[in-house]
């Protein structure tokens, strides 16, 4: 049996993998650092985690709840309003709705819709006239 060799070697500042191969077979073995504190810097830690948690949470309570319900992604209102997808495009663009954006979702805040809802109806009043005429 031929003997077992390194195929390769990865460094990273946490964590280090070797891939040993032999003829049929690969293994992946990761080491892991292992760090020590002194118990007054670990305490010191947590007490500024305890501090982090206490400000967020009175954020949370200042600012009320704050989840996903009050807000819609595109196709929410696309569906609600009867928008198409590069109407909403426009609103967007020329700053007529604003939105926030996680990640690649676009998402819209349900009083920001009903102000606009005027708006999007006189629109659409002005090209249903302009098309009859």
């Amino acid at each position: 049996m031929p003997p077992l060799r390194i195929k390769s070697l990865r460094n990273s500042k946490v964590r280090r993998c070797a891939y040993i191969r032999s003829p049929g077979t690969a293994v992946k073995f990761e080491f892991m650092e292992i760090i020590n504190i002194e118990a007054r810097t670990f305490e010191a830690m947590m007490a500024r985690f305890e501090t982090l948690v206490e400000r967020v949470d009175t954020l949370c309570r200042v600012n009320g709840d704050k989840t996903l319900k009050e807000w819609l992604d595109n196709e929410d209102v696309c569906r609600t309003f009867g928008l198409s997808l590069r109407t909403l495009q426009t609103y967007r663009d020329n700053g007529t709705l604003p939105f926030s954006r996680i990640g690649n979702k676009m998402y819209y805040k349900t009083e920001d819709l009903k102000r606009i809802i005027p708006l999007v109806a006189s629109r659409q009043k002005k090209l249903n006239n302009s098309n009859t005429d």
